[in-house]
């Protein structure tokens, strides 16, 4: 054996040989729990340098995972990018069981940890942000967005859905098209409907339909049915503004509506006439508070009722543009513009 000092290394060559080695050659081609000095941003890296995932684990439980293009059966699976305890759970063992697993992204604990991927379900392209996010996501859920804590955490099954905050779509298993943004927005109902948008705390708390507008802090809070807007920042069941998108009938302080007539239709019943107050605004007033009534003969007090009395205008009438200060009318019958005449005229 060759002679070394006392704080030498005892290796084995490649022909079998006892030989010994300065540490310091063997430290440098190690990663030290206490740090390495002395690396090159060039040439040093940590990872790997053959076709195989790097992946990290704490505790013996997955905790971070960097996929590759195609792996583990050299299909178009992986693309999977986990960070966190037990972020992702098995991710080879998901991608091994179904069709697709692939172009994943979880990041926090327990992020898209539990969902199950059965033989011939499309898990992909679905991102979890945050403690638990998509926590249960698995089989068919492609194009789903959850960010904030426990953020769609009890959805199994979904695709294309969007909750940002804590607890948006907490207890939703399913559904599609649906965008909550706001703390447990949509978040007491298991069996959510699809194509919903809920922005603000706790909106659309209690709702199972499909096809709802919920804006404002706790808007919609208590309705449970479908093809409804409601705006306002309370959970009132009669808000600021209202919309039967079903109906296309719009309600706005519960009082003014604007709705579709069709032509030649005509209603008598429920109307509220629109009318300019004194200071300029527009109120809705009751239909019998209304005063009416028709012009006078001339030089009386007599009203012209019948079709065959004249009515009698002393003052001047103006016809076109008589806005600038100070103009007005100087004739029986003044007309500022062109006028334009058909047959017979």
């Amino acid at each position: 054996m060759q002679t070394g000092a006392v704080t030498d290394d005892i290796v084995v060559s490649a022909g079998g040989v006892l030989k010994t080695l300065p540490s310091a050659s063997l430290n440098n081609n190690d990663w030290h729990i206490t740090g390495n000095a002395g690396t090159s941003a060039v040439t040093n890296f940590l990872g790997t340098t053959d076709a195989v995932p790097l992946r990290f684990r704490i505790n013996n439980q997955p905790a971070g995972y960097l996929g590759l293009p195609s792996y583990p059966s050299g299909g178009g699976q992986d693309l999977n990018t986990t960070l966190g305890y037990n972020a992702g759970g098995d991710i080879i063992g998901k991608m091994l069981a179904s069709q697709d697993f692939r172009k994943n992204t979880a990041i926090g604990y327990n992020a898209m940890a539990s969902g199950a991927s059965g033989a011939g379900t499309h898990t992909t392209e679905n991102t979890s942000l945050g403690y638990a996010t998509g926590a249960s996501l698995g089989g068919n859920s492609t194009r789903n967005t959850f960010l904030g804590a426990t953020a769609g955490t009890s959805m199994t099954e979904g695709s294309r859905n969007v909750a940002v905050g804590q607890a948006a779509l907490f207890n939703a298993t399913r559904g599609e098209y649906n965008i909550a943004i706001g703390w447990s927005a949509n978040a007491n109902v298991a069996a959510i409907g699809d194509n919903n948008t809920f922005i603000g705390t706790l909106s659309g708390f209690n709702n199972a339909g499909s096809n709802n507008i919920m804006l404002g802090n706790r808007s919609g809070y208590n309705f449970t049915g479908s093809n409804r807007l409601m705006i306002d920042n309370s959970d009132t069941n009669t808000p600021l503004i209202d919309g039967d998108l079903a109906g296309r009938i719009l309600t706005i302080n519960n009082t003014l509506k604007v709705a579709d007539l069709a032509t030649g239709a005509a209603t008598t019943t429920g109307n509220r006439p629109v009318v300019a107050g004194a200071d300029g605004q527009l109120r809705i007033g009751e239909a019998a508070a209304v005063i009416t009534s028709p012009w006078n003969l001339e030089s009386t007090s007599t009203a012209a009722t019948l079709n065959n009395q004249n009515i009698y205008q002393n003052g001047n009438v103006g016809l076109g543009d008589f806005s600038a200060a100070g103009v007005k009318p100087i004739a029986r019958l003044d007309v500022r513009g062109a006028v334009r005449g058909g047959s017979p005229l």
